[in-house]
């Protein structure tokens, strides 16, 4: 069984390529900018406090979920499995995965990436590999009954299952739950937060201390601010988009947000320069940092103008 016209964009932020993808496949028309902003990851910004990788990872998604679902595509099931998971229960698993794909819906696998089902055989399911397989964290298939791939590298794995939404909202009432979600990012994050990790204000506090302990040179710092500085990038040009269908204050409240992205996105990106100082970094996440808790009135007022 192979599914047809499915792709999973080159995204660093694995997830939302596989929301791309499925939002293309279900005849979403929304760019991946749009995605981005009107699901709220635009303005995510998650860190551990010893700035593993796993970072872009590992948060509450319950209404990122919600903000999705009013945009054309709903997660409908998840499933995970471990080392200890029988053998009749990874059967049982194997065939309700199978049953979602023959019904027309997708499955995603969250693991070490987000990486979209693209069909499967008697031997397992294949899966899209954004990068090509230039990455090691990139799982090519899960073999039937043993699902060595992930069971012998980490012990774990978990589904996720996507649907054609029901109904979408308008653009506008779309943006004002984004946004208001954005705003909740930033001033009370700990419901989407997991132990060791830091959202918004908090995630730029992890970040400043572990590059200050020395942890800036490693993969874990460059590979957030490749993540999240993607994230601001899309932010402005959700903004930009947004423009184009509003008027007046919310038109010029958007332009605002716009460049107020781009900056946060730049001083990101600039903060992973293997040729920086400790300090050096820690003066770009500080711009960053300032920038995103200037950009919090311009949210609120575009809210309120849409």
């Amino acid at each position: 069984m192979e599914i047809a016209n499915l792709k999973q964009p080159p995204l660093n932020t694995t997830l939302m390529g596989c929301i791309k993808g499925a939002s293309d496949y279900f005849d979403g028309d929304l760019s991946t900018s749009m995605l981005f902003g009107l699901t709220g990851h635009a303005f995510l910004v998650n860190i551990h406090k010893d700035l593993h990788p796993s970072s872009p990872y590992v948060w509450h998604k319950k209404r990122f979920w919600e903000l999705l679902a009013g945009i054309g595509v709903d997660m409908v099931a998840e499933y995970a499995l471990n080392r200890d998971t029988s053998e009749s229960q990874r059967r049982l698993l194997e065939d309700r995965l199978k049953g979602h794909l023959d019904e027309g819906r997708l499955c995603m696998l969250n693991f070490l990436e987000h990486q979209l089902f693209s069909g499967y055989d008697e031997r397992g399911f294949a899966l899209l590999r954004p990068w090509g397989g230039r990455a090691p964290s990139e799982v090519p298939a899960l073999s039937f009954g043993t699902w060595e791939e992930c069971l012998a590298k980490e012990g774990w794995a978990h589904f996720a299952v996507l649907a054609r939404a029901s109904s979408q909202k308008p653009i506008e009432q779309a943006a004002r739950a984004a946004l208001a979600y954005a705003l909740e990012l930033q001033t009370d994050p700990r419901p989407f937060e997991v132990d060791g990790y830091r959202i918004g204000t908090g995630a730029y506090e992890n970040w400043i201390a572990g590059v200050e302990r020395g942890l800036g040179a490693g993969h874990g710092h460059r590979w957030n601010a490749m993540v999240w500085s993607e994230c601001r990038g899309k932010a402005a040009e959700f903004f930009g988009e947004l423009a184009e269908l509003t008027t007046g204050a919310a038109a010029q409240g958007c332009g605002e947000l716009q460049d107020r992205y781009r900056q946060i996105g730049a001083a990101m990106s600039s903060s992973a320069g293997a040729e920086l100082s400790a300090s050096e970094q820690v003066r770009f996440l500080k711009q960053a940092r300032d920038a995103e808790q200037a950009a919090s009135a311009s949210l609120r007022n575009l809210a309120a103008a849409l």
